[in-house]
């Protein structure tokens, strides 16, 4: 907890702990608060004026990052005003949990998503993404007249969310994408094919698939 000058009142074990491990700083009472960290003076402002806020009787949820020996931390911090009698504030309860790991989970996956679509916006005419259960999850199609094109070859222009068996006109192909879906995950490798469609209506296109 923090008195109302923001020092040190009272700490953990596991408060001490994530500051030595850290920032090797050992804690004591009576530490001005936002000196451990070295903020920014503008970041070192928003705190300060975040915690006054708590001293006004407000309780805040805090999401910071800051700088260690091992790299770059994300704490979140809940903040409550600790009242003497009914009216008084004398501190501010300060609970906070490292939450580093969630937000590099977050921003890998992020990323992740980012580079998919990138892939699927660069790709030439034709990509489908479909799950290891034959559901469509997302797809590009890069045609002159897009779904249109494909009049003859898909049961339906609702895609996402559909499983092969029921987007694929022909059996014969939804069978077979199925089973290259099973086959690169059962090898852990690339599979490699050519499905030639062929329109119903002769006025239609063929073309591969891969």
């Amino acid at each position: 907890s923090l008195d109302k000058n923001f020092r040190l009142s009272s700490f953990n074990e596991n408060f001490r702990r994530m500051i030595k491990n850290n920032l090797e700083i050992d804690v004591k009472i009576g530490d001005y608060f936002l000196d451990l960290f070295d903020p920014v003076l503008e970041a070192k402002t928003k705190i300060e004026s975040r915690l006054a806020r708590v001293l006004k009787g407000e309780t805040l949820e805090l999401v910071s990052h800051f700088s260690s020996k091992k790299g770059e931390i994300w704490v979140e911090s809940f903040l409550n005003p600790v009242n003497l009698g009914q009216h008084e504030i004398v501190e501010i309860s300060f609970i906070s949990h490292e939450i580093t790991d969630k937000i590099e989970a977050e921003r890998k996956t992020k990323i992740s998503e980012a580079n998919n679509r990138a892939i699927l916006l660069a790709m030439p005419d034709i990509l489908y993404k479909v799950n290891k259960d034959g559901y469509f999850t997302d797809y590009r199609i890069n045609l002159p007249r897009g779904l249109d094109q494909l009049d003859g070859f898909l049961a339906t222009k609702d895609i996402v969310g559909k499983h092969v068996s029921k987007v694929f006109v022909d059996p014969a192909v939804a069978e077979k994408f199925m089973k290259h879906i099973n086959d690169a995950l059962a090898k852990n490798e690339l599979i490699t094919d050519t499905i030639s469609l062929v329109a119903k209506n002769p006025s239609n296109w063929s073309r591969p698939l891969g």
